[in-house]
């Protein structure tokens, strides 16, 4: 996936958001024209897909965001501070785990002399839902992207308690059924948070909240 230019990346996000919104509002007539019988059918299935596109979502758009900003060919001193931690994250990690003096010397050298040096940025292993994209773990993929959590602060118990636990009691094979109003606000607010990380992604690719103020 190479998105070099901020219209490339608004197309991509234009095009992920519009076919999952197709989806969802073809899953959300289906459930309003289903028989009464049928509806609980409907809604557990469409509990599901919620979830799916809300973790796909996330980290597709997420990953698609980090390479753009790799693709920019900035230097290290360059970047924002989330950025650049993204960027030393592996090393760090590395530097813990370690005793040995010569690395910890190695990467000291690096931070005085290398961060004019153009930026690798990972573009793997780094948007890490686990299967289970909770509101903790996407405050923590907000951070890393140095986007705002308030949006979704107030929203965090429809996350874990609705869609997370619903989502999981229903892939787990046990049976759990929202109300016909719960689903439809469940629907709303997925959309919501889908519109929202779309816009906050685009919105920092225009500005360039990724670079160094």
């Amino acid at each position: 996936m190479k998105i070099r230019t901020v219209n490339e990346f608004s197309d991509f996000l234009d095009g992920e958001f519009a076919w999952r919104r197709k989806e969802l509002t073809t899953l959300k007539n289906s459930f309003q024209t289903a028989p009464l019988l049928a509806r609980p059918t409907h809604i557990r299935a469409g509990v599901a897909m919620l979830y799916a596109h809300w973790e796909g979502f996330v980290k597709t758009t997420a990953e698609a965001y980090i390479t753009f900003v790799g693709l920019q060919r900035l230097r290290y001193d360059q970047l924002s501070p989330q950025i650049l931690g993204l960027c030393f994250h592996a090393d760090l990690v590395s530097l813990q785990e370690t005793k040995g003096s010569v690395a910890h010397s190695s990467f000291a050298t690096f931070v005085l002399t290398g961060l004019g040096s153009r930026a690798q940025v990972p573009k793997h292993g780094v948007i890490e839902t686990k299967s289970n994209l909770n509101a903790k773990r996407f405050h923590q993929i907000v951070d890393i992207l140095d986007l705002d959590f308030n949006p979704y602060e107030l929203k965090q118990n429809i996350i874990d308690a609705q869609l997370l636990n619903w989502r999981n009691t229903i892939a787990h094979g046990q049976y759990i059924c929202p109300s016909d109003d719960e689903f439809e606000s469940l629907y709303q607010n997925v959309s919501d948070f889908l519109r929202n990380f779309k816009d906050q992604l685009e919105n920092a690719a225009v500005t360039g909240r990724f670079r160094r103020s």
